[in-house]
């Protein structure tokens, strides 16, 4: 990667313009580099609390800002960016920047309600190659009676926000007005946000990182206590987010939404993620709502690990979709869910064990409402059971919706659960075959109607199952 400018330039010692509080003085520092930008150091103001009421507003090209170690407690945005190759970086944990009370004026006039901001990115104009890092940023504040809050926030209409990373950063407490309360600790938003990286962050008590755009990587980070979805991507009505990863990330708690959220999503990816106890779902993939041409698509699930869900584990409502390899505990209804106008679904060597909320629970399930269909859907070599003492999970697998048609349950394995291994209660053009239910294993069974697994003709003890073919080379019904 080549140097950057602001590194071949001149160096600014902020502490030695005396003018005005923090925010003027760096001001002041930076507007004295060059034309061609430079380094404006401000670490030389020591680590003694600062307080500061003057937005420090980067406007010029290749500038990198090096904060103090010192808690910067902020009465308005703290910084603002609106200029290309800026670099933003403190000295870690010591760097802090803190929320004092209300601000003077809503940081995002695009949104309907007040809202309140420590960094704000490209409010007069689009900015490209953005770096933030090795900070703390404290939006822990007396009530400010805001309704959005955020830490790092870009959500200007026509001025998108890319090449950008963001890392070592600790956000938390951006939350205002209440129960109702939104926005995130970081934003990225307008639909034409792309190419960046958020890695190395951890949120608490609050939603962590919503981003809004394409070509995006949100990976190998943490939160805790999230009041939204932890870690998302949404497209809006008519336009998709593209390219998306969330990969290697951590959860542990949210009081709303779902641990990861994938909105009009497209050719993205959902891997290797843990998440422990939210209020919602572990992982939801679905759209917005506007109907077709707005589905999640060409989307894989894998290797994600969900741990008490307050609904389901994984969610799904996509087309083209592959939920492979996720393990699901103790869900409150259903461990992984195929819900309206999906197709093309193939779910595979997934592991669900004790959905053990209130009514009926399923480790499997496909829904489906009167007006729409789920349609092409495999569940290949899944187990799905119930180990508990006192079993709760009702079905391995339940399909049902009238419009439910061509779902394949080949070489499954139920185990313990309540009222048995699989059932097809509506639908059409459904085969099952090669499953195993409390050690009994069946071949070559075509459903029906209202079938359970004792409608099969062919059982056989689990070690004694005869060769079968894979699941590739198994057809489905004639249409």
């Amino acid at each position: 990667m080549a140097t950057p400018l602001w590194a071949q330039q001149s160096v600014r010692l902020c502490q030695q313009f005396s003018q005005g509080d923090f925010g003027q003085r760096v001001n002041d520092c930076i507007a004295s580099l060059p034309a061609t930008g430079g380094i404006g150091d401000a670490t030389g103001f020591g680590s003694a609390d600062i307080r500061q009421n003057t937005t420090i507003a980067i406007t010029k090209d290749n500038v990198q800002l090096r904060l103090p170690p010192a808690r910067i407690i902020h009465s308005g945005v703290a910084i603002a960016v609106n200029a290309n190759h800026v670099d933003i970086g403190g000295a870690g944990n010591a760097t802090v920047l803190k929320m004092a009370g209300r601000q003077a004026s809503n940081c995002n006039a695009r949104l309907d309600n007040y809202s309140v901001c420590s960094i704000t990115v490209a409010t007069t104009r689009a900015v490209d190659n953005l770096k933030i890092h090795d900070l703390e940023i404290d939006g822990n504040a007396p009530e400010q009676g805001a309704v959005n809050g955020f830490a790092i926030q870009s959500n200007t209409a026509n001025f998108p926000l890319s090449t950008f990373e963001f890392y070592n950063l600790y956000l938390h407490d951006h939350k205002r007005g209440g129960a109702s309360a939104g926005g995130n600790e970081i934003q990225t938003g307008v639909s034409r946000t792309g190419k960046g990286r958020i890695h190395h962050v951890t949120c608490r008590n609050h939603s962590c990182a919503i981003v809004f755009g394409d070509d995006i990587e949100i990976t190998d980070n943490q939160a805790f206590n999230s009041d939204d979805d932890a870690f998302g991507a949404v497209g809006g009505p008519g336009w998709m987010v593209n390219r998306i990863t969330l990969a290697n990330n951590q959860v542990d708690g949210t009081t709303e939404a779902s641990c990861y959220r994938l909105v009009n999503g497209r050719n993205s990816t959902i891997t290797g993620n843990r998440c422990k106890n939210p209020n919602f779902d572990g992982v939801t993939v679905d759209d917005n709502g506007t109907g077709p041409g707005n589905y999640t698509t060409d989307t894989t699930i894998a290797e994600n690990k969900i741990v008490a869900p307050g609904r389901n584990g994984i969610t799904i409502q996509g087309q083209r979709i592959t939920v492979t390899d996720n393990t699901v505990i103790n869900c409150s209804i259903d461990g992984i869910a195929v819900n309206d106008n999906s197709a093309n679904v193939r779910v595979e060597r997934n592991t669900v064990n004790a959905c053990n909320g209130p009514g009926e629970k399923y480790g499997l399930k496909v829904g489906s409402s009167p007006r729409n269909r789920v349609t092409d859907v495999w569940f290949v070599n899944n187990s799905s059971g119930d180990d508990q003492a006192r079993p709760t999970q009702v079905y391995g697998l339940y399909v049902g919706g009238a419009n439910s048609t061509r779902i394949y349950a080949i070489g499954n394995n139920f185990q313990g659960n309540v009222a048995g291994g699989y059932i097809f209660a509506a639908g059409t053009q459904q085969l099952a075959d090669g499953n195993c239910v409390n050690q009994l294993c069946q071949q070559d069974d075509r459903v029906r109607d209202r079938p359970t697994f004792k409608s099969s003709r062919s059982f056989y003890p689990a070690a004694q199952m005869p060769a079968r073919p894979s699941s590739g080379a198994v057809k489905p019904p004639a249409k």
